[in-house]
């Protein structure tokens, strides 16, 4: 793409001078613009007396820094231009003195170079102004050898992301797009370049939201992978007037309604996939809503708004691992009529990874997904399924074990496309840990695709492919019933075969009345089986190997049918 001439003036990167007023205005008649301000206020007072942060690694990874040094630079630097004190600017400047004097940006993991780009380039450019000669020498000619020139040698191995369709190329070029945009009057013709190359590599990851926008590697990447680009459609809309198509892709606005859908009543994600459980602020949104005139996309951000403000200022590693971006929802909130919406019975999506969610009831959620194991993030959960009601998650996901834990063990964590890859032995990745359907001890098979079939009252997924032969024909039949749901497995197999289905579950359970009796939280949930069904209730607290994550009070369920060539399995879930 070709930039202007001359130049808009800084800063420009995400907001012009003429923003500040406005956010002034906002703020001072905006409650939940106040509420992040102040937020933003106190968490500036607080990093006034922290150290600058250092290169201290984990294991290969700088994230834990580049994250805390975006939160701590995009912070002061808002509440530096919202209030005009230049203590917070100058607090910033340290901030980026000390960054631009690391070694390196750690390029080997280039997602620590590019947020260490974004949270670089937006303090070079909000605080432009109070930055002496010097400083603006040193600080951007950081970003230039240390953030974009890494990035411009094709043939270097930790370039892979240059062509990804993962969330990589979201993160990477939408870093360094924000850097070229900071130091486009320094090299014009670079920032040229790196935009267009950006623009180029896009277009692969975000075909991943077509066509209803499920985020095939879990809502958890959703977040990282969105926020990123958004900041670069953001970027582009604010240098340009436009966000050069980044904001067109089939099913891109559409996810802002796929991370509301996958979000429970409990506040709890549907995390599959490396997916942390709890939900927090998602800044993204905020420009989302304002692009599509969506307020109703902020219903879940604005009703949990004090209580994630609340954690991001008393939580230390809360602060850069999930509100990393949080000052960009101040600059994007848009005040607007009410932010309520009613949420569907039924919202389903197809795509490499479809899911389908119902919420019924007073409080009912049942999270459905089908798609294929061997994508990025992915576990071995094809046909799993969560499910709450009572404020109880009665079937549940573990999510993620901490990447770090598993690469110090030395697990091989990351070979995602090997069906005999140690990925898969993983407990809380494997098929050990998640309700699904198994047959035997085969494993789901790797880049096989299970289809959704979804209605207003029952959902089909075929997981006909995803289990080798003798296996012909695999289905799950979900039907919602007023006080639950009833689920059928069923199958068919060229030779006789055993069944069984995982339920995996935090509540205590007793035998019953000929079926199982659930309780947690002074609740309690019914599961009753079908004729010929026998239960085993394991417990599942003790890692199973040395580099498993210990779950305390964990049990499985398992749910056996007698080896044939073909049934069913029939289970009965009520309210009791």
């Amino acid at each position: 793409m070709k930039l202007t001439s001359p130049l808009p003036a800084h800063p420009r990167l995400l907001l012009r001078q003429d923003d500040w007023p406005r956010l002034r205005h906002k703020i001072a008649t905006d409650g939940p613009s106040a509420a992040i301000y102040a937020t933003l206020l106190a968490r500036a007072d607080a990093i006034l007396t922290e150290p600058p942060v250092g290169r201290d690694l984990i294991g290969r990874m700088l994230l834990m820094i580049s994250r805390q040094a975006l939160e701590r630079i995009s912070v002061l630097a808002m509440v530096a231009g919202v209030s005009g004190d230049d203590r917070y600017g100058a607090r910033a400047i340290a901030e980026m003195l000390a960054i631009c004097r690391f070694s390196d940006w750690n390029p080997s993991h280039f997602l620590d170079t590019a947020e260490l780009c974004l949270a670089v380039s937006i303090g070079y450019d909000w605080l432009h102004h109070q930055l002496s000669p010097v400083e603006r020498e040193e600080i951007g000619g950081a970003i230039a050898t240390k953030g974009i020139a890494p990035s411009l040698d094709t043939t270097a191995r930790h370039n892979w992301w240059l062509t990804t369709e993962e969330n990589w190329a979201q993160v990477c070029h939408g870093g360094l797009g924000a850097a070229a945009i900071a130091l486009a009057d320094r090299n014009p013709a670079q920032a040229e370049f790196l935009l267009t190359r950006a623009l180029q590599a896009i277009p692969a990851v975000a075909a991943s939201y077509a066509p209803d926008g499920a985020y095939p590697e879990g809502p958890m990447y959703w977040s990282y992978g969105t926020g990123y680009h958004v900041v670069l459609a953001a970027a582009l809309e604010c240098l340009t007037g436009s966000a050069q198509g980044l904001d067109a892709f089939p099913g891109f606005a559409e996810s802002a309604a796929y991370i509301n859908a996958v979000t429970a009543p409990s506040g709890e994600y549907f995390n599959y996939a490396d997916c942390a459980a709890q939900r927090r602020i998602q800044a993204q949104l905020f420009w989302m809503a304002r692009r599509w005139d969506r307020p109703d996309w902020l219903a879940h951000d604005l009703m949990t708004l004090e209580r994630d403000l609340a954690e991001y200022r008393a939580d230390p590693a809360a602060q850069y691992w999930y509100y990393d971006i949080v000052a960009l929802a101040l600059l994007w909130r848009t005040p607007t009529r009410s932010e309520t919406a009613a949420p569907a019975r039924c919202w389903s999506a197809d795509g490499k990874m479809p899911v389908a969610i119902y919420r019924w009831g007073a409080d009912k959620f049942l999270g459905i997904k089908g798609g294929a194991v061997g994508l990025s993030h992915s576990h071995m959960d094809v046909g799993s399924f969560v499910y709450e009601s009572q404020g109880v998650r009665w079937a549940v996901d573990l999510g993620m074990q901490d990447y770090a834990s598993l690469e110090e063990a030395g697990v091989d964590l990351w070979n995602e496309r090997e069906q005999g890859s140690e990925r898969w032995t993983i407990f809380r990745i494997g098929p050990d840990s998640h309700n699904i359907l198994r047959f035997g001890d085969r494993p789901q098979r790797l880049l096989q695709h299970a289809a959704i079939k979804a209605d207003a009252s029952q959902c089909l997924v075929d997981l006909s492919a995803v289990y080798s032969d003798p296996l012909v024909k695999a289905t799950r039949q979900f039907q919602l019933e007023e006080e639950g749901f009833a689920l059928t497995d069923a199958w068919s197999a060229r030779a006789s075969v055993n069944c069984s289905a995982q339920w995996l579950t935090f509540a205590e359970i007793e035998t019953r009345d000929g079926g199982l009796l659930l309780s947690q939280g002074g609740k309690r949930l019914r599961l009753r089986m079908g004729d010929g069904m026998r239960a085993e209730v394991q417990q599942m607290d003790e890692p199973i190997r040395g580099f498993d994550a210990a779950n305390p009070n964990l049990k499985r369920i398992v749910i056996r049918s007698a080896g044939s060539l073909s049934g069913s399995v029939r289970l009965q879930v009520s309210d009791d």
